[in-house]
């Protein structure tokens, strides 16, 4: 009834328009950053070195690091090949002798069988770990029992090393 009274409703158009502003701002620097595209003004260190690239040695099959091509493809398995890196390349570990699974003071030079016919197994130069230090000894039985030097517990049972 009252038509020329206008109403009070705030313009919708200012959020219209800062949202399709937010909205293009964010689809551009999207659009830079995942396209690998740098924003910054300068070129410093970190980004020259980001840019080059690791050397490929080889490629392998995932499930498989005996099967080694010159470029990549698919492994036997159907699976697609892995890249090795120059600087990923590991140095093989020391051998130091070959022990008997099953006795292992039955020690060889080389690799072999066993004297119950089982394949030697290497033991590695970073396998061989120092003796634990000993901190004290401590009855089986009650481990408030401690002593500095290995000796017998109140129930007569020998201490074990902590």
């Amino acid at each position: 009834m009252n038509r020329d009274k206008k109403s009070k409703k705030p313009s919708k158009m200012p959020v219209i328009a800062a949202l399709v502003v937010g909205l293009a701002g964010g689809v551009l620097i999207s659009n830079y950053t995942i396209l690998g595209k740098e924003l910054g003004f300068k070129e410093g260190k970190e980004q020259k070195e980001q840019k080059t690239e690791k050397e490929i040695l080889y490629w392998v099959a995932p499930m498989d690091p005996d099967y080694r091509r010159d470029k990549p493809g698919k492994s036997p398995m159907g699976m697609d090949l892995v890249p090795v890196y120059a600087e990923e390349q590991k140095k093989e570990p020391e051998i130091l002798y070959w022990v008997a699974p099953m006795d292992p003071n039955y020690r060889r030079d080389k690799p072999g069988k066993s004297p119950m016919g089982m394949d030697l197994v290497p033991v590695y130069a970073e396998e061989q770990k120092k003796e634990p230090e000993i901190l004290y000894w401590v009855a089986p039985m009650d481990p408030d029992y401690r002593r500095d030097k290995p000796g017998k517990s109140p129930m007569g049972m020998d201490l074990v090393p902590v």
